[in-house]
């Protein structure tokens, strides 16, 4: 009497099935995950399968032509079981590599992904510095035309009040409390008005 799981339609599931599965180009994270834990209980499945396995016990009484077919049926059973996982072995290298795959090409583009951000964001740092640049520019270069017109308008205006105080000498009214007066004093201490 042969006693086996090996020809039950259950002892069959133990080897992942391809075709449950999606591009690996279109799988998410979670879906990476739950390819493994369904590989994960396969593995666990056939082992324990294996385990529960009962080769049939030669019995003693039993002639040599009986114990020859009891070793056969035995060998047979091993068979079919090491067949069985050695085609689980070989897919689950096989997902274990596109999973690896996939894990590369996700990473290579996040890789890409943060370079590219990296590369804007520097783009835009220069092209912002280069404004800045050209504003300080602006700015110096008008602050320095505003000084030498500042400059130029206090000469000016020291020439004004020294013809004025000139021609009120030549009128005869001087006055150091007059507005010319406190104007010219005002000036010559390097103040505007």
């Amino acid at each position: 009497m042969r006693k086996t799981m090996i020809t039950s339609p259950s002892a069959m599931k133990y080897a992942p099935d391809s075709s449950n599965y999606s591009n690996a180009d279109d799988e998410s994270e979670s879906d990476i995950f739950n390819r493994n834990q369904i590989a994960q209980n396969s593995v666990d499945s056939l082992i324990g399968t294996m385990k529960s396995i009962t080769l049939p016990s030669i019995k003693p009484q039993s002639n040599a032509k009986q114990r020859i077919n009891t070793l056969e049926d035995a060998t047979l059973t091993q068979y079919k079981l090491n067949e069985m996982t050695f085609d689980t072995v070989g897919k689950l290298s096989s997902e274990l590599i596109n999973t690896e795959d996939h894990i590369k090409q996700i990473i290579q583009q996040l890789t890409d992904n943060f370079n590219n951000q990296l590369r804007a964001l520097r783009i835009e740092y220069d092209h912002r510095f280069d404004l800045q640049r050209a504003e300080n520019k602006r700015l110096k270069d008008g602050f320095a035309a505003l000084k030498e017109e500042s400059s130029m308008t206090i000469k000016k205006l020291n020439l004004t009040i020294e013809k004025l105080q000139e021609v009120q000498t030549e009128l005869g009214e001087t006055n150091d409390n007059d507005d010319f007066a406190q104007l010219a004093r005002v000036v010559s201490r390097g103040k505007t008005v």
